[in-house]
C-alpha cells in the first residue's frame, strides 16, 4: 500500500481525482486531498507522509504548478505526478524538473500502476499513458487504450472532499456523469484536442443505465439527495438509451435534475419526456450569434433556425433552459458580437452565461489565430498570469476592447434590452476591474439560479476561486 496525496488549487468537487481516489482505494491504497496555499500543502504533507503527490491542473494554473512542485521539493523527493488538461495545452512542463511524470489520457489505470511500481520500489517511467524529461527530451510513452465499459470503473470517491465542504449540503445540487467524450469536434474544446493527439479513436461511451442508477441510489440513501446535475459534455446522445434511463429514473429516483444538450440531438419527442421525467433545466450551448463564427470557426454544426425552433417547442412544453454564449474570437467584429445579444433576447432563455473564449495553446481555434495573425505567439505566456487567466483577451484586433467589455455586460444587456444606451456609453471606457465584478456576480447569480447552489456556497467559492486565479 502507498500513501497518495491529491493536490487541488480550485475550490471545486473534480470528477477525475474522485475517481482516481476510488481506483487507488480499490487497489488498498490509502488516498487524501489537500485544496489551500503552498503553505497548507506543505503542512498537509509533511503530516500524511504521502508516497507520491497528484496535482490535476488547468492551463490557468501552469504558474501554480511551478511554484507548487517547487516549494514541495524543497523537503520532499517523492514523485510528483501533474494530470488534466494541461498536459494537453502545455506538455513542456513535463521539462520543469520539480515534475516527475505527466499522465494523459483515461489515466485510472496509468496511476492505480504508478502507486504499484511506487510500492515495490519499481521505477514507472516505462508505463503506457506517461510522459517523462530525461536529458531535456520529452518521452511520451504509448497511450493507455480508452476504457469502453465504463460500468468497470468504481464509483467516485465523493468523501475525499469531506474535509472542505460537504458535496451533498442542503440545497445545492449533486453533480453525476454517464458517459466519456463527445460526438463533436468543437474548435474551443480540448476533447478536439485529444481527439487529434490520441492514439486510438475516442468515442462517445455511456455507462449502463442501471449502473447509474445504483449510483445514485447509493449516495442517495447515505444522504438524501436534493437535486441532481448530469455534467456529461452532451448527456443527451443516444435517443433509445436516453428514453430507457428516463423511464426508470422516473419510477424509481425522481428527483429534479438537470443535463447538457446540443440542439441537433434534440426534438419535441425528448422535450416532452424529459419534462415529465422531472428535469428542470437543459443547458445548451449557442456559443455565437453569428452562423459565420459558430460553424466554421467554432464547428458546432448549427444554425439559427434550429436554435429558434428548439427554444420555441422548450418554451410550449415549459422546460427551462441556460443558453451558453462566448464573446471574443478571432476576427469577430462588434456586430457579430452583437448578433450573440440579439440571439438570446429573441429566444428568452430562463437562464443565460456569456463567456470570454480563452485561447489556450493547442486548441484549433487557437491555431486559427495565430495563422491568420490574431494572436502573437508569444503572448500565450500571458493565459496562466493574472487578468488574462480569466478576465482579458491575448487576442490582437480592432475592436478588442468595445467587444470585450460587451461581454462582461452582456447578460445584463439580454435581460434587460432598456438599459442599452447605457452600456454602449459604458464600453467604450478602459476595461477594468468594475466592469470584471459586474460580469462575476451576474454570472454567479445565473449559476446559483440554474445549478440551485445555496447563496453562501456561491458566493463563497466564487471570492475563493476569483482570488485564487487572480493571484
Amino acid at each position: 500500500m502507498v500513501r497518495v496525496l491529491f493536490v487541488q488549487q480550485i475550490w471545486f468537487e473534480t470528477e477525475s481525482i474522485m475517481i482516481l481516489s476510488a481506483m487507488l482505494k480499490k487497489h488498498e491504497h490509502e488516498c487524501e486531498l489537500i485544496i489551500g496555499s503552498s503553505k497548507k500543502i506543505v503542512s498537509k504533507i509533511k503530516k500524511f507522509k504521502p508516497n507520491f503527490i497528484a496535482i490535476s491542473g488547468m492551463h490557468v494554473e501552469k504558474e501554480w504548478i511551478k511554484k507548487v512542485t517547487r516549494e514541495i521539493k524543497r523537503f520532499s523527493n517523492n514523485p510528483i505526478i501533474v494530470g488534466g488538461s494541461i498536459v494537453l495545452s502545455a506538455p513542456e512542463i513535463i521539462k520543469n524538473r520539480f515534475i516527475d511524470a505527466l499522465v494523459f489520457g483515461e489515466s485510472e489505470y496509468s496511476v492505480v500502476e504508478i502507486a504499484d511500481r511506487i510500492h515495490n520500489k519499481k521505477s514507472f517511467s516505462d508505463i503506457p499513458g506517461i510522459i517523462t524529461c530525461k536529458n531535456n527530451l520529452i518521452i511520451r510513452n504509448k497511450e493507455i487504450n480508452t476504457i469502453h465499459n465504463l460500468d468497470e470503473l468504481p464509483f467516485p470517491d465523493r468523501d475525499i472532499y469531506k474535509e472542505y465542504y460537504n458535496i451533498l449540503e442542503k440545497g445545492r445540487s449533486t453533480l453525476f456523469k454517464t458517459s466519456r467524450g463527445c460526438a463533436y469536434k468543437c474548435s474551443f474544446c480540448f476533447y478536439n484536442t485529444l481527439k487529434n493527439q490520441s492514439e486510438y479513436p475516442v468515442m462517445t461511451r455511456k455507462r449502463s443505465v442501471k449502473n447509474i442508477i445504483e449510483e445514485i441510489k447509493s449516495i442517495n440513501k447515505k444522504n438524501p439527495i436534493k437535486r441532481i446535475h448530469f455534467f456529461d459534455s452532451i448527456f443527451i446522445t443516444n435517443k433509445k438509451w436516453l428514453m430507457k434511463f428516463l423511464k426508470i429514473y422516473k419510477k424509481e429516483i425522481n428527483i429534479p435534475f438537470t443535463c447538457n444538450a446540443h440542439y441537433n440531438f434534440i426534438d419535441e419527442e425528448i422535450i416532452r419526456e424529459l419534462k415529465k421525467s422531472h428535469c428542470h433545466t437543459l443547458q445548451i450551448g449557442i456559443e455565437s450569434g453569428d452562423d459565420y463564427f459558430r460553424n466554421k470557426i467554432l464547428k458546432k454544426n448549427i444554425s439559427n433556425n434550429q436554435i429558434i425552433k428548439i427554444a420555441r417547442l422548450l418554451h410550449k412544453y415549459k422546460l427551462k433552459f441556460i443558453s451558453l454564449n462566448m464573446m471574443v474570437f478571432p476576427g469577430e467584429t462588434f456586430e457579430q458580437a452583437m448578433k450573440t445579444v440579439r440571439i438570446n433576447q429573441k429566444i428568452k432563455p430562463d437562464y443565460v452565461s456569456v463567456d470570454m473564449l480563452l485561447h489556450y495553446p493547442n486548441l484549433e481555434v487557437t491555431n486559427y489565430a495565430l495563422k491568420n495573425g490574431y494572436l502573437k505567439k508569444e503572448k500565450l505566456e500571458l493565459l496562466s498570469k493574472n487578468n488574462y487567466k480569466m478576465s482579458r483577451s491575448i487576442l490582437d484586433q480592432k475592436n478588442l476592447r468595445e467587444i470585450s467589455n460587451l461581454q462582461k455586460f452582456a447578460i445584463l444587456l439580454i435581460l434587460y434590452p432598456s438599459i442599452k444606451p447605457i452600456i454602449m456609453q459604458l464600453i467604450k471606457l478602459p476595461e477594468n476591474k468594475i466592469f470584471d465584478y459586474i460580469f462575476a456576480v451576474t454570472t454567479y447569480l445565473q449559476f446559483r439560479s440554474f445549478m440551485k447552489f445555496s447563496i453562501q456556497k456561491i458566493f463563497g467559492d466564487a471570492i475563493r476561486n476569483y482570488k485564487t486565479f487572480l493571484d
